[in-house]
């Protein structure tokens, strides 16, 4: 179930609301959705037909819906399994989504050593940027404008007690130095 650019996302399923008003020790609560709790529920678990047609029909919408918004996650999934062949070791650690959508940040370790490299991908075009940023925790957070991510970075004693700034396109020596933590014992 792959998108293409121009595919617009499906409105997510609405379910009604019947609300059920019940008292409990002198306090009133309301269950706008609890014609959603079908009596059968626990034979409903091994056989989901027996669930009552309304129940079983926005279910299934609501399955469609993430189906939709989840395809392109099996592509990253398939991109990691063929990154992970042929390693000792592979860990993703961290993984963000940038506040346009457009570009993922995740971290990777390949060594076991949680020394992770950070990876950038354009999931418009479904490539990778050339960015890397190496030696790092993992913890990573995207800038508003989704044009830099704030990271941890790892220092000469194999800590994580530098938080970076990388500006995409820019060579991570170049990263801003936000804060070191001196103390040793932190």
């Amino acid at each position: 179930m792959e998108h293409d650019d121009n595919t617009i996302a499906p409105r997510p399923p609405r379910p009604r609301q019947e609300p059920l008003r019940r008292s409990f020790h002198g306090r009133e609560l309301v269950d706008e959705y609890a014609w959603m709790r079908a009596p059968n529920w626990q034979a409903a678990l091994d056989d989901p037909s027996l669930l009552p047609p309304d129940i079983l029909e926005h279910l299934r919408a609501e399955n469609a819906y993430a189906a939709w918004h989840l395809a392109s996650g099996r592509e990253l999934r398939d991109r990691l399994n063929a990154i992970a062949r042929g390693q000792a070791f592979f860990k993703l650690g961290r993984w963000v989504v940038s506040p346009d959508h457009r570009l993922l940040a995740y971290a990777l370790d390949t060594v076991g050593s949680e020394a992770y490299r950070i990876h950038f991908r354009d999931l418009l075009a479904d490539s990778d940027l050339p960015d890397t940023l190496p030696d790092t925790s993992g913890s990573m957070v995207w800038s508003r404008d989704a044009r830099a991510l704030t990271y941890v970075r790892r220092g000469p004693d194999l800590r994580p007690n530098r938080v970076m700034h990388h500006r995409l396109g820019t060579v991570p020596g170049d990263d801003a130095l936000i804060y070191v933590e001196a103390d040793p014992a932190w």
